[in-house]
């Protein structure tokens, strides 16, 4: 059986990071053997293989949080388009990471592995492991890692999606769910609310039964509850988790963006704004006009610091109202004027030209398409929705060619190069003579797949 070195890979130190919502509560993260890291990414390559739930977005190839916020919001249009009600729980599991237990993922890998080299290589990887705790240059005493996964260890990540894969096959229809790691949501859409609250209660107590067989807690504190509807009276979601009712909030913060009960993206502009305005104070001190960093590096600083935060889930504004986005429209012309040095006086075009930068709202039409170029790719589009209509602008997505494993390997494809143009000296022969022979090999060659290579064309 192949076992691992217990001195020196199987040793971490642990470094604590604050977590930004709490102090108080740090996020342990393991330095670990570099030559195990590399031991461990083609195992993990491996293991990721058709079998992760389609639910689970978290840490996977050609996925991201877009495709959990993607699902949500399709849901919500739906919903309003239909004057129906939606309503939303965001589980939170306490200390996901830190709970997870090991027999219960060996018990997972024996269904999919089997017995073998892997399984054995896993199960001598998560036992007998040991940690110091470091604090600037201190070091604590070494400890046995009694439970969980190793944090910044490169297999740690898909033995937790491993051991939470199951957790989607206790909701059942109606109910839908979005999963990314650790961050689940349930969503139930109908007629009124009487029809959606038995659904997500039972969706919730199917989930505690499963938390109490796997080891992992749900945070009934931590959980939040809304309801999507432009209905004018409408009651509460009255939801309950281990006896415990989960809050109710107008607004709920999902992966880093801001939902309302009435989609107006009033609350998720103001946040981006609040946060914006204070990242913006930084560019104003750091353009100072005797000592200030040049307008390349302002411009690199805005873009890390406030575009990035614009952009993040920019495709979700696509139907906003143009009024709304003026809330933050003015910070990103702001932004750029520092930047640049221009006057306040200076109209926005020129500024926007000046920077070389989109307008806002086309950054945000751009990232519609990128998002739905993406998810068309990867089968995540229907073909009901591959249109986007923005602005009198329309773009059909069905087009986009697949990432898909072609069904002939791409060696045992015969491949005709046509090398006829290279015959002829460019400075011996006529621009109406290269013309001529291109037209006549395209017309001899119609029924096959054209690739120019290294040539130039010219449109008539």
């Amino acid at each position: 059986m192949p076992t691992l070195s217990t001195s020196t890979t199987k040793f971490g130190t642990a470094v604590g990071y604050p977590k930004p919502e709490n102090m108080q509560y740090y996020r342990p993260i393991s330095l670990l053997n570099t030559m195990c890291k590399l031991l461990e990414k083609i195992i993990d390559a491996r293991l990721r293989t058709n079998y992760l739930t389609p639910q689970q977005n978290g840490f996977r190839k050609h996925r991201s949080t877009y495709n959990s916020l993607q699902d949500i919001q399709k849901n919500i249009k739906k919903t309003l388009y239909n004057k129906q009600v939606l309503g939303l729980v965001s589980l939170d599991i306490a200390k996901a990471y830190d709970t997870t237990w090991r027999p219960d993922i060996l018990k997972k890998l024996q269904n999919i592995l089997c017995n073998g080299n892997m399984l054995n290589f896993i199960k001598d990887f998560l036992s007998d492991r040991s940690f110091q705790v470091k604090i600037n240059n201190f070091l604590s005493s070494t400890f046995n890692q009694q439970n969980d996964v190793p944090q910044g260890s490169t297999i740690s990540v898909t033995l937790f999606l491993i051991a939470i894969n199951d957790i989607c096959e206790n909701i059942k229809f109606p109910v839908q769910s979005t999963l990314f790691a650790d961050d689940l949501n349930i969503l139930c859409r109908g007629k009124n609310l009487n029809s959606i609250q038995p659904a997500l209660q039972n969706t919730i107590n199917s989930l505690t039964q499963w938390s109490s067989k796997t080891g992992f807690t749900f945070s009934a504190l931590k959980s939040r509850c809304t309801l999507f509807t432009r209905l004018r009276k409408h009651k509460k979601l009255d939801l309950s988790l281990n006896n415990t009712p989960i809050p109710y909030s107008k607004t709920i913060k999902i992966l880093g963006i801001t939902f309302d009960n009435k989609s107006t993206w009033q609350a998720h502009l103001k946040e981006i704004r609040k946060a914006t305005l204070i990242k913006l104070n930084i560019i104003k001190l750091l353009a100072h006009t005797s000592w200030g960093a040049n307008g390349t590096s302002l411009k690199q600083i805005y873009k890390s610091l406030i575009l990035s935060k614009l952009e993040y889930g920019a495709f979700l504004l696509s139907d906003v109202k143009q009024s709304s986005l003026k809330m933050i429209e003015t910070i990103h012309n702001s932004g750029l004027r520092f930047a640049i040095g221009a006057f306040r006086s200076s109209p926005i075009t020129s500024i926007l030209t000046t920077a070389n930068t989109l307008p806002l709202d086309l950054i945000i039409l751009q990232n519609a398409i990128l998002q739905k170029t993406r998810s068309a790719q990867n089968n995540f589009t229907p073909n009901s929705e591959n249109i986007i209509k923005f602005n009198n602008f329309e773009f059909n997505s069905s087009e986009i060619l697949k990432h898909e494993i072609p069904i002939y390997p791409p060696w045992a494809m015969e491949l005709h190069a046509n090398i006829d143009l290279s015959q002829h000296v460019k400075r011996e022969t006529m621009e109406i003579r290269f013309r001529n022979l291109a037209h006549s090999i395209l017309e001899e060659y119609q029924d096959h797949s054209i690739i120019p290579m290294d040539l130039k064309l010219k449109q008539e």
